[in-house]
């Protein structure tokens, strides 16, 4: 049995082909929107997630210095960016260290832009937020999350479809 202990390294592409260099990216948090729940026979208050919908998807990227990946991330337009990722894996039966390759693909548009701070013998910091519409995640192979903002497409990081039935009352097949 093999355990992911972390990433290796990875690379940044945008529309497959453009690496746009090294970058520490923060990956969107997926938030539900919640429903109050109080009332009459209850001790109190709580919230209840909203099957299926997600708040704003945001992901940030970090360059070291103001660079062209930077500018061009930062025109307004959807951008169609990869993460190709190796993580390092250890088979405690076998004793070996293996490697996994896992692949997150985003549709981003840029919603900020920070140009850093200029000091001497420093680095810039630049670094941007993009809304992401569309999040895939592939590891070895098999589509584990997928996220499509405008086709109502959400499944979960457990490989079910959360917008199934939702789609199926809406009479969208």
């Amino acid at each position: 049995m093999s355990q992911n202990y972390g990433t290796i390294t990875y690379r940044v592409y945008e529309n497959e082909v453009n690496l746009l260099g090294v970058a520490e990216v923060q990956l969107p948090d997926f938030e539900s929107p919640t429903l109050p729940v109080s009332g009459a026979g209850l001790p109190g208050e709580t919230e209840i997630p909203v099957m299926g919908q997600m708040k704003t998807l945001i992901a940030t990227f970090k360059f070291q210095h103001v660079n062209e990946s930077a500018a061009r991330l930062s025109t307004q337009q959807v951008h169609n960016v990869s993460l190709w990722i190796a993580d390092e894996y250890l088979d405690h039966e076998a004793g070996q260290l293996e490697v996994g390759a896992r692949k997150i693909n985003m549709s981003i548009i840029p919603k900020k832009r920070s140009n850093g701070v200029l000091k001497n013998a420093s680095p810039q910091d630049v670094s941007g937020e993009y809304i992401v519409y569309k999040y895939s995640e592939i590891i070895d192979g098999k589509e584990m999350t997928k996220f499509d903002f405008y086709n109502n497409e959400y499944t979960d990081h457990s490989g079910i479809n959360r917008t199934e039935k939702i789609n199926k009352a809406l009479g969208i097949s």
